[in-house]
């Protein structure tokens, strides 16, 4: 059983993903927006891109910031900004305001506000839940969020037989205002070590600091790297997932709204599973085979041109995904003290989120020239030979360097 310490995880975890539902809704209308006006892939991926070029430019100081200030109190402050970027679309929207490039801007601003907030969450859960239950935590806590992230599209595609598109995005406004209501009401502290053992005395030796340790991990520098090429080759699924449903599934924008909660269905029951699995499998198994099974699914979806063939290959698929993500964090949590934890867990967002945009374009420039199913497949077959190569790697063998208490032998001296 959980442990609930004074009900300040419960706290946390409905708050979190009561924001994940609103923002499910704005996930779901923002691209459609685009698409409408512009019907281009090119510009899918340039929003796509918008929301990860944050973490090129602001993610290392995001963490450092987020290692040496309240965490909570950054969570509160992020939320209510978010909430009021987000109201901004449909506020313009009804006075005949609404421009191209301001849809583009809220995607930049909204990520770089959630680098801080993600960067602080993440490293509030060791201060929520005892250490053995870190696995567990992560799960349920992924999983809460995803089962909101697949109800909020069908609802969301519903809701456009009344409302404009614009106004879906009220929805996860107001979302943001619960969350910072319900992280106020939490008293347990996100910072269990406010100061590190010399002392951080410059942002930029905070970030070296970080980058050092990471550097210095090899299970840590491996996970960083696997991700980044992962996103790199894979990004372009993810960003072109309106294109992908509506050119070559011929999918209605309810049929759209569906197979977007089926991906995160299949993401809801995996993270719940991702405790059990991992006591009986190691960490390097979960975090590269499973991988390497998504992707030769993601194959498998572009091989098909059938809706509801493709529906569940794509829950079963985008669920695979979601157990190395947990395991790669939980291994973060175990290995990394908690003044760093901030640092560690953006820098390796910054490595992971900043190839992604370039994979996202050039993956759009080929599907302008070429067909989306062509790209998806070749995107899954390249995803999964980088799995296959990684489980040599250090990542492969994770169990391995904890077993020989290898979590504690990264420096992280100045």
């Amino acid at each position: 059983m959980l442990d609930a310490r004074r009900g300040d995880w419960w706290r946390f975890f409905l708050g979190q993903g009561i924001s994940v539902l609103g923002s499910a809704f704005t996930a779901f209308a923002l691209p459609l927006l685009i698409y409408q006006r512009t019907g281009s892939p090119v510009n899918l991926a340039l929003a796509f891109a918008a929301g990860r070029l944050p973490y090129l430019i602001f993610g290392l100081v995001g963490g450092a910031y987020a290692d040496r200030t309240d965490r909570k109190r950054l969570m509160i402050g992020a939320a209510i900004l978010q909430g009021a970027v987000v109201a901004s679309i449909p506020a313009l929207d009804a006075a005949g305001r609404l421009p191209l490039w301001w849809l583009y801007a809220t995607g930049f601003i909204g990520s770089a506000l959630g680098i801080l907030a993600d960067a602080a969450g993440s490293a509030a859960v060791p201060s929520l839940v005892p250490r053995e239950q870190i696995v567990e935590a992560n799960g349920r806590l992924l999983s809460w969020h995803t089962a909101a992230y697949a109800i909020g599209p069908p609802l969301a595609g519903l809701a456009t037989g009344v409302l404009p598109l614009a106004s879906l995005l009220l929805f996860d406004a107001f979302s943001y205002v619960v969350a910072a209501s319900l992280l106020a009401a939490i008293r347990t502290s996100f910072n269990a070590d406010r100061v590190g053992p010399r002392g951080r005395p410059t942002i930029r030796g905070d970030i070296a600091e970080g980058l050092r340790y990471v550097w210095s991990h090899p299970v840590l520098r491996s996970a960083a790297l696997f991700a980044g090429l992962l996103n790199l080759l894979g990004a372009i699924v993810l960003a072109e997932v309106v294109v992908f449903a509506k050119e070559r599934l011929g999918a209605t924008n309810f049929q759209y709204g569906l197979l977007v909660a089926a991906g995160m269905a299949g993401v809801s029951l995996s993270s719940l599973l991702a405790g059990p699995l991992r006591q009986r499998f190691p960490f390097g198994v979960l975090s590269v085979w499973t991988r390497a099974l998504a992707d030769f699914l993601t194959l498998a979806c572009a091989l098909t041109s059938n809706f509801w063939v493709a529906l569940p290959i794509w829950m079963v698929r985008t669920g695979l995904t979601v157990i190395p993500d947990i395991c790669i964090i939980s291994l973060r949590q175990m290995i990394v003290p908690d003044y760093l934890l901030g640092r560690v867990v953006t820098f390796n967002r910054v490595i992971g989120q900043s190839t992604a945009p370039i994979g996202a374009l050039l993956g759009a420039a080929l599907i302008a020239r070429t067909d989306v199913a062509l790209v998806y497949g070749l995107s899954g077959v390249l995803c999964c030979l980088v799995s296959l190569l990684f489980a040599r790697s250090p990542l492969g063998h994770a169990d391995d360097y904890l077993a020989h208490g290898a979590g504690d032998a990264a420096p992280a001296t100045g």
